[in-house]
C-alpha cells in the first residue's frame, strides 16, 4: 500500500524528469540554431576570402605559397578538403578524395585583375552539429538515470521511515 507521501515523491519526480528533458530539448535547439548560424557564416567567409587570397599566389605561379596557404586552413577542421586548380584544369592542390555532402561543397572561380586563372572546390565538415545532439543526449540518460534512482531511493527510505514511525 503506498501512502501519499510515496505518490507525491514519485509525481514529483516525474516533473522533474519531465522539466529536464523539456530543458534539454530547448537547450538543444538553441545550440544547434547557433552551431548552425556559426557554420554559415563560417562557409561563406571561407568561400568568399580563400578564393581572394589564393589568387596572387596562383597568377605568378608561387606552388609553394598556395600550399602553404591551404595547409594553414586545413587546420580549421571545420574545412574537410580543398582542391585548386589552374586555368588549364591542372591540379595545383588537393587534399585526399572524401565524400561529399552536396550542401556543404563549394566550387568558385579564382580571379586576379578580373580573369579566371583557375579554380576552388572547397568541402566544410559538419560534424559539430551530431558531436553536440550526442553530448546532449547522453547527458540527459545520464540526468534521467540519477532522477530515477534517486526517486527510487526517496520511497524506500520513505517506506522505511514509515514503518518505524508506525510501531
Amino acid at each position: 500500500m503506498r501512502s501519499i507521501k510515496t505518490i507525491l515523491i514519485m509525481s514529483l519526480s516525474a516533473v522533474i524528469l519531465f522539466v529536464g528533458l523539456s530543458t534539454a530539448l530547448v537547450y538543444y535547439y538553441h545550440a544547434l540554431k547557433t552551431e548552425t548560424a556559426g557554420m554559415d557564416q563560417f562557409i561563406h567567409t571561407e568561400s568568399t576570402i580563400l578564393p581572394g587570397e589564393i589568387a596572387r599566389p596562383l597568377w605568378i605561379y608561387d606552388l609553394d605559397g598556395v600550399r602553404t596557404l591551404c595547409k594553414e586552413r586545413l587546420k580549421d577542421n571545420r574545412i574537410q578538403s580543398i582542391k585548386i586548380t589552374d586555368e588549364e584544369h591542372h591540379v595545383i592542390f588537393q587534399t585526399a578524395e572524401t565524400e561529399h555532402d552536396p550542401s556543404s561543397f563549394f566550387t568558385q572561380p579564382i580571379l586576379y585583375a578580373g580573369q579566371q586563372i583557375g579554380t576552388i572546390s572547397l568541402s566544410f565538415n559538419h560534424s559539430g552539429k551530431a558531436k553536440l545532439g550526442k553530448d546532449i543526449f547522453y547527458y540527459r540518460l545520464l540526468h534521467g538515470i540519477f532522477y530515477c534512482v534517486h526517486s527510487h531511493c526517496c520511497v524506500a527510505v520513505i517506506d522505511k521511515i514509515s514503518c518505524y514511525s508506525s510501531i
